[in-house]
């Protein structure tokens, strides 16, 4: 969980630090207050695709960092966007590769934007939806589904071929 958020010359940002409580937390404001501008900067921290459009005019570079614990254990994320075209992630300050970064931070924030329900309304997306939960839910089952039709196909062809020899027997009796 997220408890520390830094940023630092990113888009209308200047400088800002945020401590978030334990649990639930909601960012609220009026339109223009920046909110989405908030977001948008822990999602690139968090392993989001970044552009040089972030960094603050004027600015060589922009900074996020985000502080908080993953099972107990404290970890500080940080995603440096500079103006070239360059960024670099770093977990507790060792720099890792982007993808390092998405995985890590699966279980360390989730954020939900404004439209994200519309996914869930979206019938389309149903089965999608139900085939990752039934994965993590029935994952064992599922295995064990798998091992168990293969095993029937298997003795399906065996009775298959039984059969055929059996059919092949009984043909051969009469020529005798």
């Amino acid at each position: 969980m997220i408890n520390r958020i830094e940023i630092e010359n990113f888009a209308t940002i200047s400088k800002t630090s945020i401590d978030l409580e334990n649990g639930l937390n909601i960012i609220t404001g009026e339109t223009g207050a920046g909110k989405s501008v908030l977001v948008q900067a822990i999602s690139i921290a968090l392993g989001a695709r970044a552009d040089t459009t972030y960094v603050r005019t004027g600015e060589d570079k922009s900074t996020i960092q985000l502080a908080g614990d993953i099972s107990g254990n404290e970890v500080v994320i940080s995603r440096e966007i500079y103006s070239t075209g360059k960024s670099i992630s770093k977990i507790n300050g060792s720099i890792v590769t982007l993808n390092n970064l998405r995985e890590f931070c699966e279980d360390f924030a989730d954020i939900h934007g404004q439209y994200d329900n519309q996914t869930l309304l979206d019938p389309n997306n149903h089965i999608n939806i139900l085939d990752k939960f039934n994965n993590q839910v029935f994952f064992h089952d599922l295995n064990n589904l798998k091992k168990a039709y293969n095993q029937y196909l298997d003795y399906r062809k065996q009775y298959q071929n039984l059969l055929s020899k059996e059919k092949e027997a009984l043909s051969k009796k009469g020529y005798y």
